[in-house]
């Protein structure tokens, strides 16, 4: 979870007794609605995390009231205090991704969606647009379907965290479209979230516009040598290799004429390996395009297409006197960043993605980005983030491991020269060797135990 907001309120009746109300609370998570929770249930969650962290719950939970239903202003303040609490409580990552608080947005969830059965089917398609279907429950989180997901499509389960699941569209309307399987991602689906009811829930909302959402399987590596070191394994070879494809043919991988014949001639060989090892090293290769956005840079309000992959996020713009231009903005030289809530006086939301970039030695610069990706971004950040650390983890191990055992052998070497047994080595032509020793003792063993009568005797 990284953004949560309880925007409003609503009366909702008790199940077994209609004429008996109580308030709900929207939650927002990640921007997009999760469930409408009762007081009672939320408070429920709080105790179950005293039990289990402690004085570490430093967050104060707003107090019970004696009068059970709640004045406007009673409820507005609750409202208020319910966001600042949870809001506070994310910036915890202990808590933020311990399985109690998962497992009950994720119940929270299912049950504000009240569904008829909790035996479900769910379409789980690749870059391609070829699906799979998951037979599987409504309470199982997104990770759980995953591994269902990396297991229907052939995929070694030690790869699991190199996959995730998206929901997105078609980028076009049908009259626009010029090519097909031009995904849009909209959402990374996460453990705290029932990637069905998820579905649906956007469905309701977007379908009366057109928009249909899906279920995708994309991957989520942001360095080409990365992809190197797993593509022995024919399932991830194949999520990689369609989604290469579809990324060459929708133009989101600008190259010459002479890369572009070669890599439509592996196409047609099938030759998925060579043709990803080309894509390797085109720089254009492993972004996601997102919508586009405004930014205040290089000036307020300019209109910019966004990109985002190989550790860094790209903004390109139109010049009236240059033409095209773009800025790329480095991960690694990224110091921190946040999403800024806004709403209209239309009550309308506005989000911004605000970062502050090291442009040069000790000049930082705040960067905005107007859009309603925000969330995304940031989950896409964060992963090129964790990426960029484990790979340094994974480097320290390695020089730390070089050193030690150098370091083991030197010391072996050391203490060999001194010891008497070196002594014993260099003079070694006067002794007999163990083999020599161990003929002599072996001629001496009778072969055959003398306690022991054979039957045949």
């Amino acid at each position: 979870m990284i953004h949560i907001t309880i925007p409003t309120t609503r009366i909702c009746s008790e199940y077994n007794n209609p004429k008996k109300k109580f308030h709900s609370f929207d939650f927002y998570i990640n921007g997009a609605f999760h469930a409408s929770i009762r007081y009672s249930h939320l408070n429920d969650l709080h105790e179950k995390l005293i039990e289990n962290f402690g004085f570490r719950l430093k967050t104060t939970f707003p107090p019970k009231k004696l009068r059970h239903f709640l004045n406007p202003k009673e409820l507005n303040e609750r409202r208020c205090d319910l966001t600042n609490y949870f809001q506070e409580l994310i910036q915890n990552p202990d808590i933020c991704k311990h399985y109690i608080l998962e497992k009950n947005f994720l119940d929270f969830q299912v049950n504000s969606f009240n569904p008829v059965t909790v035996n479900i089917a769910i379409d789980v398609y690749n870059s391609f647009g070829d699906k799979v279907t998951i037979k599987c429950n409504i309470r199982e989180g997104a990770n759980t379907v995953l591994k269902y997901v990396v297991e229907k499509f052939k995929i070694d389960l030690t790869l699991i965290n190199h996959f995730a699941l998206f929901l997105g569209h078609e980028r076009y309307k049908i009259e626009d479209r010029t090519n097909p399987n031009d995904i849009l991602i909209r959402r990374w689906l996460k453990n705290y979230e029932s990637p069905y009811v998820s579905l649906q829930l956007l469905n309701q909302k977007t379908a009366k516009e057109g928009i249909f959402y899906k279920i995708f399987i994309r991957k989520v590596i942001w360095d080409p040598s990365i992809e190197e070191q797993i593509m022995f394994d024919s399932g991830a070879l194949n999520i990689m290799y369609l989604q290469a494809v579809t990324e060459f043919k929708n133009k989101h991988m600008p190259t010459n004429k002479l890369i572009e014949d070669r890599l439509h001639e592996l196409i047609k060989e099938e030759s998925k390996v060579q043709f990803l090892r080309l894509c390797h090293l085109q720089s254009t290769y492993g972004y996601e395009y997102l919508k586009n956005v405004k930014c205040d840079y290089p000036k307020p309000n300019t209109e910019c297409e966004l990109k985002m992959g190989r550790r860094e996020i790209v903004l390109t713009w139109r010049n009236d006197n240059i033409g095209e231009e773009s800025v790329t903005f480095r991960t690694t030289r990224i110091r921190i960043w946040r999403i800024v809530h806004n709403f209209t006086v239309d009550n309308i939301h506005i989000y911004s993605f605000n970062f502050e970039y090291l442009l040069s030695p000790g000049e930082f610069r705040w960067i905005s980005i107007e859009t309603d990706q925000t969330i995304l971004i940031s989950c896409l950040l964060q992963s090129m983030s964790i990426e960029i650390l484990q790979e340094s983890k994974n480097m320290g191990i390695l020089i730390n491991s070089d050193n030690l055992c150098k370091k083991t052998a030197n010391n072996l070497e050391k203490i060999k020269e001194q010891s008497i047994g070196n002594q014993l080595e260099e003079n070694n032509e006067h002794y007999e060797t163990f083999e020599d020793i161990f003929d002599n003792i072996n001629d001496g063993i009778p072969l055959q135990n003398r306690n022991v009568t054979s039957k045949h005797e």
